[in-house]
């Protein structure tokens, strides 16, 4: 079953919201969510249904061992390499023993991938190793069982840890407002995969198919231009994709109180690979920081070692998403990117330390060199006060001239530029590596980008379907940067600071009315007239405050209708799109299902 289809959107989920609204209590809330998830994942067998069981109750009972006996190492040893021999099994064992499969003498039946087996033996694995760290207490088998089965997260993530879910599982709050934001947030996701990313990939497929070896051994290989297209298609819909699962599965998360962490950060926008990596599939990149890198050493080690560690999480990483060598090799092509900035970084700072060392050995004389030149020239030293040669407050740093600020601004703006351009086009070959298994295929789609082996630099057809689908390209485009993000968080700003505005003025009123038994006693300081005329302007300053204090009232809840009549009218829009869209083409599957 996927968020994506049919019978998810208009059934699974209508009844689940129906059910689980209805339900009072956190608990039995739990259950209820406990009951669909089981129900979700066995729509993918029953067997590997069982297999999760199985694998969450061996969780809980080494989790118990753990913390038992934290001392013993043994437990948390044998726990993690039970799970991951589950994992090695199921996911790599046709590609470890393909080399050998000539040599059998027997068929190997090939089996399906259990649905995210990764994400949920990962999550697992989490799970032990907080316990194992004394970051986390062993849980109930019905709380490891929710966090390990839950529908919102079990197929493509994120990779959430259990004390980010902890809290919520005894106690949470579910209110309207999160129920707008996360349905919006749920419809969104729903509209971007099938609106955008599917066609996006049709389009991958149209000017770049992963079979176009065939095309071009009959005499009709792609042009260079729908060779770039298809991998840039590709690469809007890898991250339409993804991304539009995590959003699906945080607005499902809010709707039932769980706040999961961000998945992505619009990564297109990012100005080096490490800030891409920092940006794309957040969790897993911080599983494997905190649970591989850190406990290697991370990156204050030696030259050798930190080679080392960053080999082995980059390796993995390329394997974690696919049991294939060209995902291997992807993982290593970020490797040597990532190693080359951290080599820049990590010389940047010894330049800087030595920079230090000097000033800190040379500082002493140059500061009395300076204090003697000072008293010799009293009129530069008054010149220095008042912020003439040095930036005041700022030793060191001259004032510059607008000129000069304008200079610094463009060189900032052109290296970011260059950085930005770089990050892309690293990324954009590294999904070359990623979407092609066959190595023949892989070379012959690098040559092309290059023009190697194109029939030419551009053909008509591929012109055309560009111009065609120019609009929907800038639809992507737009997907991918922060634009949308940035209007819908003034919107909130705009809502935040009439809330603000309102607390203001009912504490104005409160203060004022605080001030009336002092002011009925200071009444009698004064004749009757002097009385009776402070007591009238009295009710009239409190009146106007009332009125101003009603007024921004009213203000506040249009403001905050308005606001939520425009999020659910664009949630029911992007719903009824989706709908449509779903009936009137097949069905595409997500990409990451696969991991």
């Amino acid at each position: 079953m996927s968020f994506s289809s049919l019978f998810f959107t208009a059934g699974f989920l209508p009844l689940f919201l129906l059910i689980y609204t209805a339900v009072p209590g956190v608990r039995r809330k739990n259950r209820v969510l406990l009951c669909f998830s089981l129900l979700f994942y066995l729509a993918g067998g029953l067997h590997y249904l069982l297999l999760l069981l199985l694998m969450t109750a061996l969780s809980f009972g080494f989790g118990y061992l753990i913390e038992e006996r934290r001392g013993e190492r043994r437990w948390f040893v044998i726990g993690i390499s039970l799970l991951l021999l589950n994992l090695v099994f199921f996911k790599y064992s046709a590609f470890f023993l393909r080399p050998l499969l000539p040599l059998l003498p027997f068929h190997l039946p090939g089996a399906l991938l259990p649905l995210g087996i990764s994400f949920y033996s990962f999550r697992l694995i989490s799970y032990l190793s907080d316990i194992q760290s004394g970051r986390l207490r062993a849980q109930s088998f019905e709380s490891l069982l929710l966090y390990t089965a839950d529908f919102h997260i079990i197929s493509q993530g994120p990779i959430v840890r259990f004390r980010e879910m902890e809290a919520a599982l005894r106690e949470r709050r579910m209110s309207p407002e999160d129920f707008c934001e996360g349905m919006f947030r749920f419809c969104l996701g729903l509209s971007k995969k099938t609106l955008l990313a599917d066609h996006a990939g049709k389009l991958a497929g149209q000017f770049l198919p992963l079979d176009f070896l065939h095309a071009a051994s009959q005499g009709n290989p792609p042009s260079v231009l729908a060779s770039w297209l298809g991998g840039i298609f590709y690469m809007l819909q890898i991250y339409l994709d993804f991304s539009a699962y995590s959003d699906m599965a945080l607005g499902l998360g809010r709707v039932c109180g769980f706040d999961y962490p961000e998945n992505f950060d619009y990564p297109y926008a990012a100005h080096s690979v490490r800030d891409f990596w920092r940006r794309w599939h957040i969790s897993l990149s911080s599983f494997f920081r905190d649970y591989v890198y850190i406990p290697l050493g991370g990156s204050h080690v030696s030259l050798p070692k930190l080679c080392r560690n960053l080999l082995l999480v980059w390796a993995l990483t390329g394997l974690w998403h696919g049991a294939s060598w060209n995902f291997v090799l992807w993982g290593l092509y970020y490797f040597f990117f990532i190693m080359i900035e951290n080599l820049r970084r990590r010389r940047e700072r010894e330049e800087l330390e030595e920079e230090r060392v000097g000033t800190g050995e040379e500082g002493e004389r140059k500061e009395e060199e300076k204090d003697r030149d000072r008293e010799e020239k009293p009129e530069e030293k008054a010149a220095e006060s008042a912020g003439g040669k040095e930036g005041r407050g700022f030793p060191g740093f001259r004032r510059q001239s607008a000129g000069e600020r304008g200079k610094r601004g463009r060189e900032v703006r052109g290296r970011r530029l260059l950085s930005h351009l770089y990050t892309l086009l690293v990324v954009y070959f590294g999904w070359i590596l990623f979407r092609f298994s066959d190595f023949h295929a892989l070379i012959a789609a690098l040559k092309l980008q290059f023009g190697i082996g194109a029939s030419a630099l551009w053909d008509p057809i591929t012109a055309l379907s560009l111009w065609n689908n120019l609009i929907f390209f800038f639809a992507c485009l737009l997907a991918s940067t922060p634009l949308f993000h940035y209007i819908g968080i003034s919107m909130q700003n705009g809502l935040q600071q009439s809330l603000s505005l309102r607390r203001k003025e009912e504490r104005r009123s409160e203060r004022i009315r605080d001030n009336e038994s002092f002011g009925d006693d200071s009444l009698q300081l004064f004749d009757r007239e002097s009385e009776a005329e402070a007591e009238n302007e009295h009710e009239i300053a409190l009146r106007r405050i009332q009125l101003r204090a009603r007024r921004r009232k009213r203000a506040l809840r249009r403001a905050a209708f308005f606001y939520y009549l425009e999020r659910g009218a664009a949630a029911l829009l992007f719903l009824a799109l989706s709908v449509m869209a779903m009936v009137g083409s097949s069905y595409m599957p997500f990409l990451y299902n696969q991991f």
